[in-house]
């Protein structure tokens, strides 16, 4: 688990240096809007409610090994970790999160507008962010490798995946 979290740190880091973007709808313009507004509940302290479908998955994979590896967020404050071929597949137990840390999780999800940001670029090492919330599931991906075409597009995704890491990678030791 720790060679997997120096990895995580590790690509992070070069993803915060490398950030890159390109984007690409994939959702149709008169779909539902789930991400709310970008100051709710910040600026009054107060939270938005937490779907009950809420999940949230962060990982990051490929390279010369073609492995994916991160973390799975449920509605309930359990955290999954997996690593393999395929992103999410094989979860194992990683921990549990207080239910105000999932809440907290979910108003920055929609602080940053998540569901409505468009990335789909892949490279050697990609990164991913998924996010299911009222019956919709959106999905970005992107590559540290490429040239950004819309940096502050990648800071956001970099930034938001930084912050959600630093939760869930912990959810584990602080249960002992």
């Amino acid at each position: 688990m720790t060679t997997l979290r120096l990895a995580l740190t590790g690509f992070l880091c070069l993803g915060i240096l490398c950030c890159c973007s390109t984007t690409k709808e994939r959702k149709p313009a008169d779909a539902p809007d789930t991400a709310g507004s970008a100051s709710s509940g910040t600026a009054t302290g107060t939270l938005s409610s937490l779907p009950a479908d809420f999940s949230c998955r962060v990982g990051f994979g490929g390279g010369i090994t073609g492995l994916w590896s991160g973390y799975t967020l449920e509605a309930d404050g359990t955290v999954l970790s997996w690593e393999g071929r395929i992103a999410g597949l094989d979860p194992q137990p990683a921990g549990q999160i207080p239910t105000e840390a999932v809440q907290r999780l979910w108003q920055l999800v929609q602080d940053r507008q998540f569901m409505t940001l468009r990335s789909d670029t892949r490279g050697n090492m990609t990164y991913m962010i998924e996010v299911t919330a009222g019956g919709r599931t959106h999905t970005a991906w992107w590559s540290a490798e490429a040239r950004p075409a819309k940096p502050d597009l990648n800071r956001t995704l970099t930034e938001l995946r930084s912050s959600l890491l630093d939760v869930l990678s912990r959810a584990g030791s602080e249960q002992h």
